[in-house]
């Protein structure tokens, strides 16, 4: 098995921009490798989940800090963890799908989604048992820990003096935020749920890059990671549900009728505009 072995809690005083993002790839890439390892012992709902948030803060990152990262280098190993991430993605969501249908009070209607669940989630989990004995997934974890270990920073980037390399990186950060908040001003008074999922996905960005911040030391904003991540959960939540009523009406063979109560008890409540902006007393300023 891949490992990182570095100690490295938090970036010098003296900031280096090789130290930054060395630290936050090699702390999602051992908790990543930990957690592949932990799958393969067990594929239990806890141990997916975090699977996943691992392999997407990655992602994330590799995205946010683009400008400064070669490109050829970043390009193949975000490839590679797309390629994870979709391997996980598909049992994660059923998962999610069959905590939700246990709520249901309609015994009838329970059992029957309930069974159908767990055997799409035996099918999935066959795949990915196989992805696990893949060679290929080891070259992925070898790819993420050389990536960490020797990040591909810009050699442009490398010759700014620190502090203009910190203001640099600092802004990034900052961008999300203003990012975020620009795809919230922009939806419409009642938007759709692909509208939200682009929000959620400028939401996951933020949040990830701000933690990232506290990480390393360089920037410490617990209300807006907090913020975040309180967003990210409620539009999470539209999303589980979108994805549950596309699996429901995806089971053209179950009864038409227990199909009709399926859905409506899984009828979509979409939060509009204003809910989203003023929802939460902790909305930072």
């Amino acid at each position: 098995m891949v490992s990182i072995n570095q100690d490295m809690s938090r970036v010098s005083s003296e900031f280096s921009s090789s130290d930054f993002f060395s630290l936050i790839f090699s702390v999602h890439a051992t908790k990543l490798i930990s957690h592949i390892s932990n799958m393969r012992q067990s594929k239990n709902e806890e141990v997916i989940h975090n699977t996943r948030v691992a392999i997407r803060s990655i992602n994330s990152h590799l995205k946010t800090f683009s400008p400064f990262l070669r490109r050829k280098p970043t390009g193949a190993l975000l490839q590679q963890l797309l390629w994870l991430d979709s391997k996980i993605s598909a049992i994660r969501d059923l998962d999610v799908m069959i905590s939700m249908v246990t709520k249901v009070e309609n015994d009838l209607v329970k059992q029957v989604l309930v069974t159908r669940l767990q055997s799409d989630r035996l099918a999935q989990e066959i795949k990915l048992q196989k992805m696990l004995e893949s060679p290929k997934l080891d070259r992925c974890l070898q790819n993420l820990t050389n990536y960490a270990l020797r990040p591909p920073v810009r050699q442009k980037f490398l010759q700014l003096r620190a502090k203009k390399s910190e203001a640099k990186i600092t802004a990034a950060i900052s961008h999300t935020w203003v990012l975020l908040f620009e795809s919230l001003g922009n939806l419409p008074k009642q938007p759709n749920t692909k509208q939200l999922h682009r929000v959620r996905i400028a939401t996951k960005q933020c949040r990830y890059a701000y933690e990232a911040a506290a990480e390393s030391g360089l920037l410490q904003s617990p209300h807006i990671q907090a913020w975040t991540k309180q967003l990210q959960q409620r539009l999470g939540q539209v999303q589980d549900v979108k994805t549950l009523r596309k699996w429901i009406k995806g089971q053209s063979d179950l009864d038409a009728l227990m199909r009709t109560q399926a859905l409506i008890y899984f009828t979509q409540e979409l939060p509009n505009r204003k809910q989203l902006l003023t929802g939460s007393k902790q909305t930072p300023k």
